[in-house]
């Protein structure tokens, strides 16, 4: 039996080849210092926000370490990455401003070598001297909620717990965003805050979670006479009026009470309102 390998990390028939540069691509910076067509085996870019036009652009060399640049057509740094001068790796792990995840580039600690013979300082290349193939370019776009932006300007990304603390409600509902000219209605998943959302919250804090339900409160109002029907919703406030508004009789009462089914029912009990 002839073991093989089905899914290699990278076909040989590339060896020869500038990849995952382009062959175009002259791997020479703005100070004439040149890089070995071979210096990475294989790389996986994804920035955020980054385009497809993405090129090592820049090497940082210091005494402890040289960082790795990945820039695009808007910035010259949409990723970065570390290469520790003590004890190198095979791979660059790329993250970008923010510390997230953008991608790596695979190699080994004698190719990595290569960077630091530039000398310590900052090293520039032009977009065409050192762009990447297409192939090991994916285009992250910046839609939805990635992080939350905190007053120091850092960013908070991965795993978000968002907790309401007393009187807070998180929860999460489906709107449907009306058409425009462009585009069809849409629907559309979004975080809902009511900073007073459960009045009853002090209640909870005596009473066990599992024995506590937050009570539901009244959204609308069905009015039935015979076979006509009204719905009634509050005002802006959350607020019903409800009044009895005959004054002709004096022993007339609104009566209200949970029918077995669980619905609210109103009734005037009394005489009639007819002036005697």
């Amino acid at each position: 039996m002839v073991s093989q390998i089905r899914h290699p990390e990278w076909r040989q028939s590339l060896e020869d080849t500038k990849y995952p540069f382009e062959d175009g691509a002259t791997l020479v910076n703005s100070t004439n210092k040149s890089i070995p067509p071979d210096i990475f085996l294989d790389a996986h870019l994804y920035p955020i926000g980054a385009s497809s036009n993405m090129y090592l652009s820049r090497v940082e060399v210091t005494s402890a370490k040289v960082t790795v640049h990945i820039g695009d057509d808007s910035s010259r740094s949409v990723a970065s990455g570390d290469i520790s001068v003590s004890s190198p790796t095979d791979s660059v792990r790329l993250t970008d401003s923010y510390g997230r995840p953008a991608g790596i580039l695979i190699s080994d600690s004698s190719r990595l070598g290569v960077l630091r013979a530039f000398g310590l300082g900052t090293h520039d290349f032009p977009s065409a001297a050192s762009s990447f193939v297409a192939g090991v370019c994916m285009p992250t776009p910046q839609v939805g909620v990635r992080g939350v932006q905190l007053d120091d300007g850092s960013l908070l990304a991965g795993p978000v717990w968002l907790v309401g603390e007393d009187g807070v409600v998180v929860s999460r509902e489906t709107v449907e965003n009306p058409a425009t000219c462009d585009t069809a209605a849409q629907t559309q998943e979004v975080i809902r805050v009511d900073v007073v959302g459960d009045p009853l919250f002090r209640r909870r804090l005596c009473t066990p979670k599992e024995l506590f339900t937050t009570p539901s409160f009244i959204k609308k109002i069905k009015v039935v006479n015979g076979a006509e029907e009204w719905l009634c919703e509050p005002d802006s406030h959350g607020y019903f009026s409800i009044q009895g508004n005959d004054s002709l009789a004096g022993d007339a009462a609104l009566r209200v009470r949970i029918t077995p089914e669980g619905n609210l029912e109103f009734r005037v009990e009394g005489s009639s309102s007819a002036a005697t």
